[in-house]
């Protein structure tokens, strides 16, 4: 008996390729746009703001230096507006320039806006102390002392408060610990800190993929 020669398959449309996954996009910030930003803006901006923090940074050293109008008026402005806490802006401008040189030498940038609000918070709550302790007088405040004209509204704020300058302690104190702890609640949020467990393997399935094994070879020996 001749045997049936297979019935060709039917020629049709091809089946469409997966598509290959693409890559996350990189991170940007809002103001970049669809493009994101030149690496020429970057280096410029990142040497400006380094440039800047060096001049805010020699302005903030005692009165003996030599300073022009423009960064006198520039130191004035921040002395006036955070006090003591001005020590802070040149460390500030420092980081944003380095992100910026970064970015453009094509390192992505991550913000951890859950940390930076933490410092922030710390930050006021130090300069609401420095203020509270001298009962938030507006003259050394625009004498640029304490913590300047920010810390004494703050700490005017928070004098009208049930248990006056307490709250800016434990804002402060409250701040640091969570800093503290913010790379493990990080981990715990992405359900990271407890060892996953393996799977559970089991000899079942192996034991019945050989039956019908068996079962054949039987069958053979019997012929």
């Amino acid at each position: 008996m001749a045997r049936q020669q297979p019935l060709p398959e039917p020629i049709g449309p091809s089946e469409p390729e997966q598509e290959q996954e693409q890559p996350a996009p990189a991170r940007r910030w809002p103001w970049q746009g669809r493009e994101g930003l030149p690496s020429w803006v970057a280096d410029g901006l990142g040497v400006l703001l380094l440039a800047l923090a060096l001049l805010t940074l020699w302005g903030l050293l005692p009165p003996g230096t030599s300073q022009g109008v423009w960064l006198a008026a520039w130191i004035r402005f921040w002395r006036t507006a955070l006090g003591w806490g001005a020590w802070a802006v040149p460390f500030l401008l420092a980081h944003g320039g380095l992100s910026l040189l970064q970015y453009a030498a094509g390192r992505p940038i991550r913000w951890r806006w859950g940390r930076w609000l933490l410092l922030e918070l710390a930050y006021f709550a130090f300069l609401a102390l420095l203020s509270l302790r001298h009962q938030a007088d507006i003259g050394r405040a625009l004498a640029g002392y304490d913590g300047g004209l920010v810390g004494w509204a703050l700490a005017s704020w928070l004098q009208n408060l049930p248990g006056g300058g307490w709250w800016a302690g434990v804002m402060l104190t409250g701040s640091l610990v969570l800093l503290a702890l913010e790379p493990l609640l990080a981990r715990l949020a992405r359900g990271e800190a407890r060892p996953r467990p393996a799977p559970a393997t089991s000899a079942t399935p192996t034991a019945v993929a050989d039956r019908p094994a068996a079962a054949s070879e039987a069958v053979v020996a019997v012929a």
